[in-house]
């Protein structure tokens, strides 16, 4: 019965000494981030958008702050965080340009500085013409700024954004550099 007790005690305190998380505790942090970005945050007026590309910034917008917002949800949920703890998001800076895309032949044929060219899947935008038969890397920056009713650790903070980015690269974007978390 003693020895009972004593392992009871023993994990109990075990499982309740270990630290939730390390690191500076907040409630609203922002993440910051770098991609090369998927064809569809991209718009093209007109007929000649690429398939998969929208024809409205509008609608480039709504893609690229759906997308956002889904990784973010599905990050909380991996680690089993409640959705309402991270209620309120604000997606900033959103990278949306009217890209002509010319496929994914890696040529700049023109001189049109909006023509975009496309990785071998058709997903990422990887480079824009610049004005001459070469073409410059193409990459934007956005944020994400969360309010979360309950304060997290930084550790938890670090976790949730590399899961964002891994969620974002499933969706197409390709990462200059891993997100950045600012508390």
């Amino acid at each position: 019965m003693l020895a009972t007790i004593a392992v009871c005690c023993l994990l109990t305190c075990v499982l309740t000494c270990q630290p939730p998380g390390t690191g500076a505790l907040s409630t609203n942090p922002t993440f910051s981030f770098e991609v090369q970005p998927p064809l569809r945050w991209s718009f093209h007026v007109g007929a000649s958008a690429f398939p998969g590309q929208p024809i409205s910034k509008a609608a480039a917008q709504t893609n690229f702050k759906d997308d956002i917002e889904l990784a973010v949800y599905k990050a909380l949920n991996s680690k089993s965080i409640p959705l309402s703890y991270a209620s309120n998001l604000n997606v900033g800076t959103n990278p949306v340009d009217d890209i002509t895309i010319i496929d994914d032949i890696m040529i700049c044929g023109t001189a049109i500085t909006t023509e975009g060219l496309l990785s071998g899947n058709h997903r990422t935008i990887l480079s824009i013409c610049n004005g001459s038969s070469s073409s410059i890397k193409y990459s934007v920056k956005g944020t994400i700024g969360v309010k979360s009713t309950v304060a997290l650790y930084e550790s938890t903070w670090k976790s949730l954004a590399s899961t964002v980015q891994q969620e974002l690269t499933n969706k197409g974007a390709i990462f200059v550099k891993p997100i950045t978390v600012k508390l």
